[in-house]
């Protein structure tokens, strides 16, 4: 009687393991969606800020190298647009992506606050700044492309 006890105990627990061992499989596999599936859908859901960001910094960068003012105001207010969307979106599902974006996004909150003095006082020297901080922004955008497009292609 102990012995059948026994079975029947072990029985039980190695069908709760089993079971358990299971249900934990299959809840990973269907609420886990692969690495560079999740990047693509980010991706979808953020390109055209990302690109706006990118052509915004890049026109503030010349509009400053220009001590063009108007362009200069203009191009920062599209950017802080885009900025603000982007940000509304991240992290992104890659930690290495969101480091660089976010380092990104720091250069620009740095080079706006130059953009508003600069054009508020048509002054060159924060012109100047804010096209260096623009600059760096925009090489951080484009490290993150090359990141993303190598996440999104799987060659990670």
């Amino acid at each position: 009687m102990k012995k059948a006890i026994v079975v029947a105990a072990l029985g039980l627990v190695a069908a709760g393991c089993a079971s358990e061992t299971h249900t934990s499989s299959s809840t990973s596999s269907t609420t886990k969606m692969p690495h560079a599936q999740a990047v693509r859908e980010w991706v979808e859901s953020t390109m055209d800020h990302q690109q706006d960001l990118a052509n915004a910094v890049v026109s503030a960068g010349l509009a400053a190298g220009h001590l063009d003012y108007a362009a200069l105001h203009a191009a920062c207010h599209r950017a802080h647009d885009a900025a603000d969307e982007l940000q509304r979106h991240m992290p992104t599902p890659d930690k290495e992506l969101t480091d660089v974006l976010e380092a990104s996004l720091n250069d620009f909150d740095t080079a706006s606050h130059f953009c508003v003095a600069a054009v508020e006082d048509s002054d060159p020297n924060e012109a100047r700044h804010t096209g260096e901080f623009m600059r760096s922004a925009d090489e951080h955008l484009k490290i993150a492309a090359g990141i993303r497009d190598r996440l999104v292609k799987g060659t990670s």
